[in-house]
């Protein structure tokens, strides 16, 4: 579905140097690229982004100093993604990623947007102007509906607070995690096209363009001859695929390399040692904004060091320490033994400067220079990359395209498996597990009175043979804890993919309460949870723990 996002155009550098845009609090506290968000007067909401189904009537503040205009961004975007107000008003609480197929972007004026691409073209931080550039159009004509403008009520802002501390902070290290990653991806394609995709995929892609081209001519023998055998050549060639260099692990926010592609360069030893250096970088990424400071340097070298178990890569780190954080003059380049940390020594010893690491690689002749490349950019992450590595890229359009479609994978599965959402639930989940595992469900039941007393709780029991229903009353609401004591497999079996997902050791070994489900009543029926019932669900269950103990 399409919804109109209204900014400033102080925005625009800052939106397509992450490609993206955030609610206004991320910006804030992130721990990467700028801290600044410029608000117009519809932007009220600190956690969450407004979007509307129709163009909502909004100006630039009279007394502004600054030099601003609107930009409108058309977003395609799934319902079940946002909150909806009303039939206009919807609420995003993430950050909202473009593509080339879900964003368009416009504005009122033909020399405020001219102007606009101008300055970010030459804008250090912005990288993604040029490969939106034919979604950027002058907006035909501003139709308002009567009731489209933007929204003042109180009741807005008190939606906004629906979500907590511990869900922003989520959010803020999905999109951290997703910004190292993609500049992992930029570094580590940079200058070797294999481990992006096989050699025959440029063959490939030849053989569907030449069959493309010549379709509407295959009529002609001669061009008929050729349309046959590219069709013939392409069916060889049918298995032809991206490497996915690069995946995600389901139960913590670190990597996963692809090993196959990557032993023809590197060992099995030095494949895992470049794993642990990209961990290293991923988990001090979430801590610290100014990379390549010097106290960011030390603490990468030291946790490597650490972690580290082979003695002869000891020993290299070691060197690495004395020569880049005590700057020791005897260290030197060809001392250390290993590519990969060699590589490492380059990128620390060089820092920010691009430039002078890319001279140094190549008058030293070092082998496989995509580790020196995707250390480098790991650390800044996309945000903060140079321009000159993201235009080599983009100029090759075959090569943009399948880093894009990589990277949207990897954001989408960030987001499935890291869901701010299921903070909660998984919460609930371990209460519940620890008062199965000591049998204090019935001793629930005992504790009635006292719960009553002192917490305001009230429990009532229902036997229904196959399942025990526990309804808890909280203040108004009631929440149903349902214990099952026959097996249902479809029931059994979306718990144990939760339970999987929820990233939780479950091992039931009981007959007794082998698994559960919980809702809340509303409006004469039991439905799930949202994420703040949850919250409150579990302030109950603590109760209970509490009186338990």
């Amino acid at each position: 579905m399409k919804f109109y996002l209204v900014t400033s155009s102080l925005n625009f550098n800052n939106i397509f140097s992450t490609g993206s845009i955030s609610p206004k609090k991320f910006y804030k506290n992130r721990n990467f690229g700028t801290n600044i968000y410029y608000e117009l007067n519809n932007e009220i909401l600190e956690n969450a982004i407004l979007l509307y189904r129709n163009r909502p009537k909004v100006s630039i503040d009279a007394n502004s100093n600054l030099s601003e205009h609107l930009v409108i961004f058309e977003i395609n975007k799934k319902v079940n993604e946002l909150i909806k107000i009303n039939n206009n008003i919807y609420i995003c609480y993430k950050t909202i990623y473009f593509n080339l197929d879900n964003v368009s972007i416009r504005f009122e004026d033909i020399s405020n947007m001219n102007k606009t691409i101008k300055g970010a073209i030459y804008a250090l931080e912005t990288k993604e102007t040029l490969k939106y550039i034919r979604k950027i159009k002058k907006i035909k004509s501003l139709q308002f509906k009567k009731d489209s403008s933007y929204i003042k009520s109180k009741s807005f802002l008190e939606r906004d607070n629906i979500y907590d501390e511990n869900y922003i902070k989520n959010e803020m290290d999905n999109d951290n995690f997703f910004d190292t990653l993609k500049g992992l991806y930029h570094g580590i394609t940079l200058d070797n096209d294999r481990l992006l995709y096989s050699d025959d995929l440029d063959k490939y892609l030849f053989l569907e363009n030449l069959q493309n081209l010549i379709k509407t001519n295959k009529n002609n023998k001669y061009f008929k001859n050729i349309f046959n055998f590219a069709i013939k050549e392409k069916s060889k060639e049918k298995n032809s695929r991206i490497n996915f260099i690069i995946d995600i692990d389901e139960e913590d926010r670190r990597i996963i390399l692809n090993n196959k592609i990557l032993s023809e360069f590197l060992t099995k030893e030095e494949i895992e040692l470049l794993k642990l250096i990209y961990d290293n970088i991923i988990i001090l990424n979430f801590i610290e904004k100014d990379r390549f400071s010097n106290d960011y340097v030390e603490k990468l070298i030291v946790n490597i060091g650490q972690d580290v178990t082979i003695e002869k890569f000891k020993k290299d780190i070691r060197k690495i320490y004395l020569g880049i954080v005590k700057n020791d003059i005897d260290v030197k380049y060809d001392q250390i033994d290993s590519n990969i940390l060699k590589n490492l020594y380059l990128v620390l010893l060089k820092r920010k400067g691009y430039k002078e690491l890319r001279s140094i690689l190549q008058n030293k002749k070092v082998a496989n220079t995509f580790i020196a490349y995707s250390i480098y950019c790991c650390i800044l992450g996309f945000t903060n990359l140079p321009q000159q590595i993201t235009s080599n890229i983009y100029t090759n359009e075959i090569k943009a395209k399948y880093i894009d479609k990589q990277t949207t994978i990897l954001q989408e599965k960030i987001a499935k498996f890291y869901k701010s959402e299921d903070l909660y639930k998984k919460q609930i989940y371990q209460l519940l597990f620890l008062y199965k595992k000591v049998n204090n469900y019935e001793k629930i039941l005992n504790k009635n009175k006292e719960l009553k007393a002192y917490y305001g709780i009230e429990i009532r029991v229902e036997n229904r043979g196959d399942r025990l229903n526990m309804d808890i009353k909280q203040h108004e609401d009631i929440y149903r804890l349902v214990l099952y004591t026959k097996i249902y497999n479809v029931k059994y079996s979306q718990f144990k993919e939760d339970v999987k997902k929820l990233n939780i050791d479950y091992k039931h070994n009981s007959k007794k309460f082998p698994y559960f489900k919980y809702h809340i009543y509303d409006n004469k029926t039991f439905r799930e949870l949202s994420y703040r019932e949850e919250k409150e669900f579990l302030k109950a269950l603590n109760k209970i723990g509490n009186c338990l103990n």
